[in-house]
């Protein structure tokens, strides 16, 4: 979902994450979004990081925290 995400950047994410398919999904928009609005191919690194990390945090005993407005 990421296709510049080197190897080795690759490994680092899977040794720090363990994300379900629709949580990377999730990531990889956003990093799309941000490539799209700054007119960009390059793989922000620190905006994958701080989107999995907020990924993480919205998550809660293995389940998912449903924010107001959202399903």
């Amino acid at each position: 979902m990421l296709p510049n995400l080197s190897e080795e950047g690759a490994r680092v994410l899977a040794s720090k994450y363990d994300f379900s398919g629709r949580q990377i999904e999730n990531i990889a928009r956003k990093q799309l979004v941000s490539n799209i609005l700054h007119d960009t191919d390059e793989l922000d690194m620190s905006l994958i990081s701080k989107a999995c990390d907020q990924e993480r945090l919205n998550r809660q005993d293995g389940e998912r925290i449903r924010i107001k407005g959202f399903c």
